[in-house]
């Protein structure tokens, strides 16, 4: 039996909804609502991109993927302001500072164009940051005077058998009991986001350490080149590239215990 719920058994189909205990837990909502006094985010800053011509089209992914599209930055620039890395929000919450970061390309492995940035969410900050950072990303977006044109939103699910892509004015090709979570549900609650595509890669496990097959590696390097027209030969050598190092991460193996 794995450790991981997710993985415990992957033929198990699961209800179109997932209910809550009939006892609540008692961080719960329903027990324990929030009172008027309770602390929301602030946004402390988000970028004028209205006379930017860098930031055109956008490719969000989780901090996970970070290896696969980021050049390694070394330890001893961490903190230093690095050219074509550019916070993009900053969300102030319970005391700290949370930071979305755009990189540009001189800083990707991903052979995107001088008007693309990768935009990078990490999963692992409190849900209601998230949503406020997919609610601020979302009005980058659409805001007219920016003038973006294109946005591809990737993110990991346990929840779908395939990897799915679709536009934001298309149907959903989910099946019974399939859906997404984190930051991809996030982006589909909010309306007029017409140039915004999806791409749900099928994984399981943990959040941060999903299990994903090489083939939905390889199917989301594919996507991204045909999506905003990358070249084709440097294309090719980033997904190999990708592979190899989805590989060293241990990104295909199992890594739980079995009893």
């Amino acid at each position: 039996m794995s450790i991981f719920k997710e993985t415990a058994d992957e033929n198990l189909i699961q209800g179109r909804h997932i209910l809550d205990s009939e006892v609540p837990a008692e961080g719960s909502l329903l027990i324990n609502p929030l009172d008027e006094c309770s602390e929301f985010p602030k946004v402390s800053y988000r970028k004028d991109i209205s006379s930017d011509e860098t930031f055109k089209k956008f490719i969000v992914i989780p901090v996970r993927f970070s290896k696969l599209f980021l050049k390694i930055i070394p330890a001893y620039k961490a903190n230093e302001k690095i050219e074509g890395i550019e916070d993009v929000i900053r969300i102030d919450y319970q005391g700290k500072t949370y930071r979305v970061q755009a990189y540009s390309r001189r800083n990707c492995k991903l052979p995107i164009k001088n008007k693309t940035k990768v935009v990078v969410i990490d999963e692992t900050m409190p849900a209601i940051v998230v949503n406020c950072i997919c609610q601020e990303l979302s009005k980058m977006i659409t805001e007219h005077k920016n003038g973006v044109i294109k946005t591809m939103v990737i993110g990991t699910s346990n929840d779908v058998s395939k990897g799915l892509y679709w536009k934001f004015n298309t149907p959903k090709k989910f099946k019974d009991g399939e859906f997404v979570s984190t930051y991809l549900a996030n982006f589909l609650t909010y309306n007029d986001l017409t140039k915004m595509e999806f791409l749900a890669v099928a994984s399981e496990g943990p959040l941060l350490l999903p299990k994903v097959s090489t083939d939905e590696i390889s199917e989301m390097c594919d996507k991204i080149t045909t999506t905003f027209k990358l070249d084709d030969e440097k294309s090719r050598q980033w997904k190999e590239d990708t592979l190899k190092m989805w590989d060293i991460m241990g990104g295909e193996l199992v890594r739980s215990l079995y009893i």
